[in-house]
């Protein structure tokens, strides 16, 4: 394919030549579940952009992925995903790619069978934004090479069965390889800022080097170099590893410094017997060789919390480690929280090594609620049981059997009329509303009570009198001065209060003589007088207003 400017998609296709796919100067293509076998390259790239290379079948090759060698310039490519295919070999190099930006590698299998001598899972050279993450490599030489690239994402791979280096990197800068399971020796060379955390690295049968990490700083760097090597787990054979961790030819340029941290590993190299461990190391300061992690904490100041011990792995090529119980002194590192296989790392339970131990925890939970519960993100209002898939403090996996019983809230509600004021729940009330009060019922639920309030006014009346003698007030006679009450209903049920100011004046004398036809009554400056006709209802006698009175006839006056 050459000078293809529109999208393209080659699928469910078979090629059984020397030379598979060439690509070159293409922008758009998608080449999908497709079988590829021979023994030329089975893709090979030019300059391209936007290419994926998908869920494919590649068996031997020479090199099944690689730059066009006959381009007259270097080939350069950009935006390239290789991602689900599968590479069996026996084969020279799985994918050996250069030049290219932003490029990703991912969820691949490559196994190169016999693990002929000079074979690669991955090379990789002068890639700029580069991502490795989620493969299997197995039975080749070399497992991940790096050489002079940028930016790079090296993340949860799984490279075993190698016949020499795991995983190597040389001049490559801002390189972060975390959460790797590496079956042999790890050399990082010559780099600049990287971060080494959460790696297993576990020396095979390679021959070919006597260390299990081999860090090199180039004597030409210039500027600050920043290190961290924290978290791993490094593992050594003494037949075939001299040491664990060399650290060779570092820097001594004026303008150059390094800032270095190496802590919180697990080192453990046996001896011939496979009885007594040994950590031994070469001083970053000069040749000094440590025969033991202590002495090694001793004289430096690093791995002040790295530990020394023959850790358990669930088997020869399978790195889990079986427990937590020893491995939990990692440092938590915010950047990588998640281990190789998706589980999450949580601060103050972190296990060194690519592994985070976990352990489904299975637990059934009774719970009574009232009304809802939220469970697993979700409201229940239902009784019944539920299954909920949780993270636990240690970042495993725990599963709930929720057994649910929804208890029910209550509420009650009373209409009250009340006169002047009303005493509810403790609490006097004088004003006309709705009032709440919150109760526990019977099963431990709110219980609502609610008050409508009416409140009614109470009336009262007061009258003042002056009688003679006595008074009649409400069908009573009283004789006395004084202040009387009776209480009534109103028109709205409640008190009407009437008050009498009485007053009993003292009854005059009314002795009246007769002398002649002359009537006197006792003459009282005091009284007034006014005679009446008995005999004409009692109806006044005019002009008769003084204490005598001659009468006009006969009469009774």
């Amino acid at each position: 394919l050459q000078n293809d400017s529109e999208v393209s998609d080659y699928s469910s296709s078979q090629f059984y030549i020397s030379s598979g796919l060439s690509i070159t100067n293409v922008n758009g293509l998608a080449v999908s579940n497709s079988s590829f076998s021979g023994a030329g390259s089975h893709i090979t790239l030019g300059d391209h952009s936007n290419v994926n290379i998908l869920e494919n079948t590649f068996q031997t090759a020479a090199e099944v992925m690689r730059n066009d060698p006959s381009a007259s310039d270097d080939p350069t490519g950009s935006y390239l995903l290789i991602e689900g295919n599968e590479f069996t070999g026996p084969f020279d190099s799985g994918i050996e790619l250069s030049l290219i930006e932003n490029m990703v590698i991912r969820s691949n299998q490559l196994n190169g069978l016999d693990g002929n001598e000079s074979s690669f899972g991955i090379l990789s050279s002068e890639n700029i934004d580069l991502t490795i993450e989620d493969n299997t490599i197995k039975n080749v030489e070399f497992g991940i090479i790096l050489d002079t690239d940028s930016t790079a994402m090296v993340a949860r791979n799984r490279v075993t069965a190698v016949s020499s280096e795991a995983f190597s990197a040389d001049k490559s800068a801002n390189l972060q390889v975390v959460n790797n399971f590496f079956g042999d020796i790890v050399i990082l060379r010559r780099l600049f800022n990287f971060d080494f955390i959460h790696n297993t690295v576990v020396s095979g049968s390679s021959d070919q080097r006597f260390e299990v990490l081999y860090l090199e700083i180039d004597n030409n760097a210039t500027g600050d170099l920043t290190a961290r090597i924290s978290n791993n787990i490094f593992v050594g054979n003494d037949q075939v590893s001299g040491w664990l961790i060399a650290f060779i030819n570092l820097n001594d340029n004026v303008d150059f410094s390094l800032d270095l941290t190496l802590d919180h590993n697990l080192y453990y190299l046996d001896d011939d017997t496979g009885l007594i461990p040994l950590v031994n190391f070469v001083d970053i300061l000069g040749s000094t060789r440590y025969n033991t992690l202590a002495e090694w904490q001793s004289a430096q100041l690093f791995d002040q919390n790295s530990q020394s011990f023959e850790p358990s792995f669930a088997g020869v090529d399978d790195f889990h480690i079986v427990s937590d119980m020893d491995y939990r002194f990692g440092t938590f590192i915010s950047e990588y929280t998640i281990d190789i296989d998706g589980e999450t790392r949580i601060e103050g339970s972190v296990d060194v090594g690519a592994d985070q131990f976990c352990v489904t925890v299975e637990v059934l939970e009774f719970v009574e609620a009232c009304e809802s519960y939220e469970f697993d993100g979700i409201t229940l209002t239902e009784s019944g049981e539920y299954l909920g898939e949780f993270v636990a403090e240690n970042g495993c996996d725990r599963l709930v059997t929720l057994n649910l019983t929804i208890l029910e809230t209550t509420m009650s509600e009373e209409t009250v009329d009340a006169c002047d004021s009303y005493d509810w729940n403790g609490v006097t009330y004088e004003v006309s509303g709705i009032y709440q009060e919150m109760f526990t019922n019977t099963v431990g639920c709110d219980s609502t009570a609610v008050l409508n309030l009416t409140i009614l006014e109470s009336t009262s009346s007061e009258e003042s009198v002056e009688s003679c003698g006595s008074y009649e007030w409400n069908s009573a006679i009283y004789t006395a001065t004084g202040t009387y009450e009776e209480l009534f209903e109103n028109s709205v049920g409640c008190d009407s209060t009437a008050v009498l100011n009485l007053t009993i004046l003292e009854e005059p004398d009314n002795t009246v003589t007769q002398n002649g036809v002359i009537l006197s009554a006792v003459d009282d400056p005091g009284y007034t007088y006014q005679w009446v006709d008995c005999d004409d209802n009692n109806s006044p006698v005019p002009g008769a207003d003084g204490s005598q009175l001659t009468p006009p006839g006969i009469g009774l006056f």
